[in-house]
């Protein structure tokens, strides 16, 4: 059996080629998806704000102060 395939994204490009050594119907795949892992949304600090409204793995969120502040 070939390798396990995983794709991070919602595609994945299988390319089958047979080398016809073997008279047979076909071939059989098997696929399962799984769910998002999603973070909780960060709180806010006071006098911030924030930039990034995505809580996927992975994804960026960042924060800046208002004039006059610092974190």
């Amino acid at each position: 059996a070939p390798a396990l395939l995983n794709s991070t994204s919602n595609q994945l490009l299988l390319h089958f080629q047979s080398d016809i050594s073997v008279v047979a119907a076909g071939f059989h795949l098997e696929y399962k998806t799984v769910g998002l892992t999603t973070c909780p949304e960060p709180m806010i600090p006071a006098n911030g704000i924030k930039a990034g409204d995505r809580y996927m793995v992975n994804e960026v969120v960042a924060f800046s102060c208002e004039d006059g502040y610092a974190l």
